[in-house]
C-alpha cells in the first residue's frame, strides 16, 4: 500500500470521534494507516475474530482477513440491524477475490494504491451513512413507543368507565371528533352518528336552558365548566348526565375540548326522594303533630288525673317528634354550607360564642370553657354548628340535674391541628352510637338515636378533619389548623 503515508496526512472533514475496527495483516502499512485514522478517529488494530464481538462504527479490513472472517462480518453486520455498521475493504491488484463479488457483505471497496483525499471522503462516507442509520433507528424506535403509548391510552379511554369526547374548538358549534365506548353506551348512539356533531344533538324539551347557557359561556370564554344535564338516549329515553368539559390548549391555544360524561340518573332520584321525603317530614308531619298536640292539651284541661297522664305522654311523644323534624330541617339548612371557606375562622372565637348559645338553651346546666388568648384559625365555616352539636348531645344523655359541660380549644403540633374538646360530667355518648359513628354506616341493628353525631362528622370531615371519643366521654374535634401563606 504505497499510498498509506498519504492517508496518514489527511486531515477527515466528516464525522469525527468514531471507533474503528482495523482488520489488515501487520506490517508498515497497517501502521501508517492506523498512524493517519487515529488523527481523528479511535482506532483498535485487530486479526482475531474476537474483535468483530465488540463495539465499533467501522470496519477496515484488507483481502486476506476479509476472506478469513467473512462470514463472521456478516454476522456482525446484520447484529446491528436495523442499525448500518459499514465495512470497507482495501484491495490491492493481487488480491484473489475481485469487489463484484464482494457487495453483499462490503460497503465500499478500495483498491490500493489510492489517493488521501479520495480514501478520506470513502470512510467520511460511510461513517456519515452510520450516524443516519443510527438516528434513524433511534427515531423510529422513539417513533414506535410514542405509537404505542398513544395506542395504550386510547385503550385506557375506550375502556374508562364514565363517557369521554373530544371536540373542535368552533364558532357555535364544536362538533365532536371522538366519542368512547362508554360514551356510546350511555347515551345509545353510535360513534359513526355522534362524531361530527356537537354534543347538544342530546338535548330535548325537558333540558334546564339554564344549564345550558352556563356551558355555553365557559366555552366561549374557554374555561372550564361542570353542570348537570337531563338528556335524551337515542331510544328517547331520558338521563340525567354529569357533564365535565375542559379546554385543551397547545402554545396558548385551544385546539380541542374533552368532555366527561357520567349517568348520574339513580343519584338524581334519590336525591329527588329525598327531597320529597324532607318536604313531608318538615311540612305535613309538624302540621299533624300541630293538631295531636292541641287535641291533646284539650283532652288534659277536660278530664281527670288518670286520662291527664296519657294526655301529658302524648304531648311529650309529639314534641319529641317536633324536634326530630326540627333536627332534620336544620341539617337540610346546613349541608348546604359545609364547602371549605376561603377566609379561616377563629375557633377560639367561635366555641366562646357557642358556649353561650349552649347555655342559653340549656338553663340547668354549667357551660364552662378553657380557651387560649390568642385566636387559632381553622378553615371550617361550620365550626360553631358542630361544637353546638356535640355539646347538645352529650348534654342529652346527661341525667343529672344541674350537669356541668366544659368546652376547651388547644393546638396541636403534630399533626397542626386546632382541637375543639367537649366533655361533660355525664356517662357520655353510649357506645352503640359510638360504633355507628365509627363504621361511618348505618344498619338496621345498629344506628344512631339522632343526626346530631352524624351532623358533627359530616361538617368536621368536609374540611379534613376528624372526630374521636375519650375514654372519659369527651369529644374531640380536630381541625386542620389555618398557617398565614408567607408574603413574597
Amino acid at each position: 500500500m504505497s499510498n498509506s503515508r498519504e492517508v496518514a496526512d489527511d486531515t477527515w472533514e466528516g464525522p469525527a470521534d468514531r471507533e474503528v475496527l482495523l482488520l489488515v495483516r501487520p506490517g508498515r502499512d497497517r501502521e501508517l494507516l492506523a498512524e493517519g485514522l487515529r488523527q481523528v478517529h479511535d482506532v483498535r488494530v485487530a486479526e482475531s475474530v474476537d474483535a468483530l464481538k465488540g463495539s465499533f462504527d467501522l470496519c477496515v479490513a484488507d483481502g486476506r482477513s476479509f476472506g478469513r472472517h467473512r462470514e463472521a462480518i456478516q454476522r456482525r453486520k446484520r447484529e446491528e440491524q436495523p442499525g448500518f455498521l459499514p465495512v470497507l475493504l482495501l484491495l490491492t491488484g493481487d488480491s484473489p477475490d475481485r469487489p463484484e463479488e464482494l457487495w453483499a457483505v462490503a460497503d465500499d471497496v478500495v483498491e490500493l494504491p489510492v489517493g488521501r483525499v479520495e480514501f478520506a471522503a470513502r470512510v467520511d462516507s460511510l461513517l456519515e451513512r452510520r450516524v443516519m442509520a443510527t438516528e434513524l433507528a433511534e427515531t423510529s424506535r422513539e417513533l414506535d413507543a410514542t405509537v404505542e403509548e398513544l395506542r395504550m391510552k386510547e385503550r385506557a379511554i375506550d375502556a374508562a368507565p364514565v363517557g369521554v369526547t373530544m371536540a373542535e374548538p368552533g364558532d357555535g358549534d364544536n362538533p365532536m371528533t371522538y366519542v368512547n365506548a362508554a360514551f356510546e353506551r350511555i347515551t345509545g348512539y353510535p360513534a359513526e352518528v355522534a362524531v361530527g356533531q356537537d354534543c347538544n344533538f342530546l338535548q330535548g324539551e325537558a333540558t334546564d336552558p339554564e344549564a345550558i347557557r352556563r356551558m355555553a359561556m365557559a366555552i366561549d370564554a374557554e374555561e372550564p365548566v361542570a353542570t348537570d344535564v337531563l338528556n335524551y338516549r337515542e331510544d328517547g329515553s331520558r338521563f340525567w348526565n354529569r357533564v365535565e368539559i375542559a379546554p385543551v390548549r397547545k402554545d396558548g391555544e385551544v385546539v380541542s375540548f374533552v368532555g366527561f360524561q357520567s349517568d348520574i340518573t339513580d343519584r338524581k332520584i334519590r336525591e329527588q326522594r329525598l327531597e320529597v321525603l324532607n318536604r313531608l317530614l318538615t311540612h305535613n308531619l309538624r302540621n299533624g303533630l300541630n293538631v295531636i298536640e292541641g287535641y291533646a292539651t284539650m283532652l288534659a284541661e277536660e278530664t281527670d288525673d288518670d286520662l291527664t297522664g296519657y294526655a301529658d305522654r302524648i304531648r311529650d311523644a309529639a314534641a319529641r317528634l317536633e324536634r326530630l323534624s326540627e333536627n332534620v330541617h336544620r341539617v337540610e339548612r346546613a349541608l348546604p354550607d359545609l364547602e371549605v371557606e376561603a377566609e379561616p375562622v377563629d375557633v377560639v372565637a367561635t366555641v366562646r360564642t357557642t358556649a353561650d348559645a349552649v347555655a342559653e338553651h340549656n338553663p340547668a346546666a354549667t357551660v364552662e370553657t378553657e380557651l387560649p388568648e390568642t385566636p387559632l384559625p381553622a378553615r371550617c365555616e361550620g365550626v360553631g354548628l358542630a361544637v353546638e352539636e356535640a355539646a347538645e348531645t352529650l348534654l342529652g344523655h346527661n341525667d343529672r340535674e344541674t350537669p356541668v359541660l366544659e368546652l376547651s380549644v388547644a393546638a396541636a403540633t403534630d399533626p397542626a391541628a386546632v382541637t375543639v374538646t367537649v366533655v361533660d360530667d355525664g356517662p357520655g355518648v353510649p357506645d352503640y352510637e359510638r360504633e355507628v359513628l365509627e363504621a361511618g354506616v348505618e344498619s338496621p341493628l345498629k344506628h344512631s338515636d339522632g343526626v346530631g353525631l352524624w351532623l358533627v362528622q359530616w361538617i368536621v370531615s368536609s374540611a379534613g378533619g376528624s372526630v374521636s371519643f375519650g375514654e372519659n366521654g369527651a369529644l374531640t374535634l380536630a381541625l386542620p389548623l389555618h398557617e398565614e401563606e408567607p408574603e413574597t
